[in-house]
């Protein structure tokens, strides 16, 4: 695939995310994807699942704002922002009802394979 087949698999895999409130979206992710997620160890696409309902379970508004992209022919990386409203318990932190937004945080989408990141 093109590199910017690959950024566009990356730019719909994050609007996805947000669409289905954290879920990987499964014909988006190839046997082998692995989340790269800064603070946290490389996961799979379950773990990725499991991470990403606890973060819209506490910020049911949460979406992901893309500030940047890297892509290639075998792969994409994405730099991105998160923005909710903090309204239920999460990682021992108790539902605070204000803002909330998380920058910096990269999530690397490797191992593509026909239109799969």
């Amino acid at each position: 695939m093109s590199a910017a087949d690959n950024e566009a698999i990356g730019r719909r895999f994050f609007a996805e995310q947000d669409r289905r409130g954290g879920e990987p979206a499964p014909d988006l992710c190839a046997a082998g994807y692995t989340a790269e997620i800064n603070g946290f160890p490389p996961m799979d696409r379950a773990g990725h699942h499991g991470m990403a309902v606890g973060f819209y379970g506490a910020f049911p508004d949460m979406h992901q704002i893309i500030e940047d992209t890297i892509a290639d022919e075998k792969g994409v990386a994405v730099r991105f922002r998160a923005r909710g409203t903090h309204q239920g318990d999460f990682m021992g932190c108790r539902r605070l009802g204000s803002r909330s937004t998380s920058s910096g945080r990269r999530l690397c989408v490797s191992k593509t394979a026909r239109s799969r990141a």
